[in-house]
């Protein structure tokens, strides 16, 4: 929804990689203000994170991309940036998405914590979602859309939306597939999202090594299980 934003996050990383006389131009006009956020495609969020770092440090990218303009031979990044920065429209997609996506951010950095208990993280989501469908204006009829398509699919959140609400405590709920009450109470610190098991792959590799050839399904067990307490999750 935001080409010129993205056109913009995606120049001004490519105009400080790997360009040591940039980055010192950067640090010598703006000394307290760290480089610019690079978006990560594999870590949720540092789009939005990038796009907020460029609102709030709107003017000041700026006096660094008109000082790199003076240089004999600008690169087509800094020439990019520069057209994309002198856009109005550019300054006030930046301020509409930093006012309704902040909190965004921090659904998902919430969401990617260990312990905590699906009811939480249901609540969490729930109301991220009607945040997220009160936005105003025509992106925000994109979004509502974009939304409701997206719970519609997603069946396995709407089990997770009834398994926490019995955990509430509410009995006008009637769960959806074959769970007895034992697997239910399993549920109670379920994760609604894929970054336990990624984060569990380097614990596995480290446990079952290429210097353990004998491992026992036993000894993996203890093994799994002593990790496990270290990092926490039995906690």
């Amino acid at each position: 929804m935001y080409p010129d934003v993205n056109k913009l996050i995606n120049n001004i990383k490519k105009v400080f990689l790997k360009a040591p006389y940039n980055v010192q131009v950067y640090k010598e006009i703006l000394p307290d203000i760290p480089l610019p956020l690079e978006p990560v495609l594999t870590r949720w969020g540092t789009w939005l994170e990038a796009a907020i770092f460029n609102c709030d440090n709107f003017q000041s990218l700026k006096k660094v991309i008109e000082e790199l303009i003076k240089q004999k031979s600008p690169s087509q990044s800094i020439l990019k940036c520069k057209t994309v920065l002198d856009l109005k429209s550019v300054e006030n997609d930046l301020i509409f998405i930093k006012t309704h996506f902040l909190m965004l951010i921090t659904c998902i950095k919430n969401l990617e914590k260990s312990n905590v208990s699906l009811v939480d993280s249901i609540n969490l989501i729930e109301n991220t979602i009607v945040k997220l469908q009160q936005i105003p204006g025509e992106n925000g009829e994109k979004i509502k859309i974009k939304m409701d398509q997206l719970q519609q699919k997603n069946q396995g959140l709407s089990i997770l939306k009834n398994i926490s609400k019995v955990l509430e405590g509410n009995n006008d709920v009637q769960l959806v597939g074959n769970f007895p009450p034992t697997v239910v109470t399993d549920f109670q610190y379920a994760p609604v999202t894929s970054v336990d098991v990624e984060r569990s792959f380097s614990t596995y590799k480290n446990i079952l090594s290429d210097r353990r050839t004998k491992m026992t399904p036993e000894n993996m067990e203890m093994n799994i299980v002593v990790n496990c307490f270290q990092r926490g999750e039995f906690s």
